[in-house]
């Protein structure tokens, strides 16, 4: 068995090192020509505008629930979930499921 799977080796190593040589990019012997002037780097910060985190103003839970009950409940929540991400409101790509989340 063991020189069955040596000899199997000895085919597709020599066929992976010729692919290898042939992913390589081709020498040229022509020097890159120096540009008159270097392109010039502009510093934009990451902070640029960071807006803080400001505590939202706390209801009553009755206030709450009313509010709820107006909208539709939970039925109109479940509709929203339902629809599209409208373009312009974060990302589109759907957040991981936690871990051990799900049915087993």
């Amino acid at each position: 068995m063991f020189q069955l799977l040596a000899s199997r080796w000895l085919v597709v190593l020599p066929a992976l090192t010729s692919l290898s040589v042939s992913a390589q990019p081709a020498m040229t012997t022509a020097v890159p020509q120096a540009s008159a002037q270097p392109a010039s780097l502009a510093f934009r910060s990451s902070l640029t505008g960071y807006t803080p985190f400001v505590d939202e103003k706390v209801t009553s839970w009755k206030d709450a629930n009313d509010a709820v009950g107006r909208i539709g409940g939970w039925r109109e929540y479940a509709k929203e979930a339902r629809l599209p991400p409208s373009p312009g409101t974060g990302s589109s790509v759907p957040a991981a499921p936690i871990a051990g989340d799900g049915k087993r």
